[in-house]
């Protein structure tokens, strides 16, 4: 992930906008990553692997950021 937080060409940027852009770009690999780990659990349970069936309902990407 740390290499996907890189932020490239913002070397006169204020430190301020660097700061957003690196955690704006910390989010987004984040969000991927999470995506990620939902469609792998998602396999799982689908190929039987995995009985989740006494959990709680998936939240989304968006309420758990």
């Amino acid at each position: 992930m740390q290499a996907d937080c890189q932020v490239r060409g913002a070397d006169h940027a204020d430190a301020a906008t660097r700061h957003w852009l690196a955690c704006h770009a910390a989010r987004v690999s984040l969000g991927a990553i999470w995506c990620d780990a939902q469609a792998r659990a998602t396999a799982a349970v689908c190929s039987g692997v995995a009985t989740w069936a006494d959990a709680a309902p998936s939240t989304s990407w968006r309420d758990s950021a």
